[in-house]
């Protein structure tokens, strides 16, 4: 496995719309595991065992209380990278949503397009990182 996406986002709303056409557009080979509970993503998450480093979680916090809830698995976090879409751009959210530590923050209000980009560039990271790791096992590195 390259790489998996899991999303999450509590409800329906115009950002997770157009973040899927985004996703279909740039990355049509790939799916991604979409989660509509706060329990379904922290099951999930406790499942992924060695496959954490090559999981990639996006995030919407429909507001401040689903980020709340999600601060609250953040244990369950470790080592998956995280791309969060925050509701606002409020100091205090802002705030909170870097306790996540996400390698991307985006926000609601966008176009989504550049959280596509930034999966689209940790993909193509790893790739890169799976073809030198089987040119140096090819090579007796």
């Amino acid at each position: 496995m390259i790489m998996e996406f899991i999303v999450y986002f509590n409800r329906q709303d115009p950002a997770i719309e157009r973040f899927e056409r985004q996703f279909e557009t740039h990355l049509p080979a790939f799916n991604f595991e979409a989660l509509m509970s706060i329990d379904q993503l922290a099951g999930r998450l406790r499942s992924l065992n060695q496959n954490r480093l090559k999981t990639v979680v996006v995030l919407f916090a429909a507001d401040w209380q689903d980020l709340v809830d999600i601060l609250a698995i953040r244990e369950f976090l470790v080592d998956v990278k995280i791309v969060l879409v925050l509701p606002d751009h409020r100091k205090e959210t802002i705030s909170a949503g870097h306790r996540l530590r996400p390698r991307y923050i985006g926000y609601a209000d966008g176009s989504q397009e550049d959280v596509v980009a930034v999966l689209e560039k940790m993909l193509t990271q790893s790739f890169d990182k799976y073809n030198m790791e089987k040119q140096g096992v090819a090579h007796g590195k």
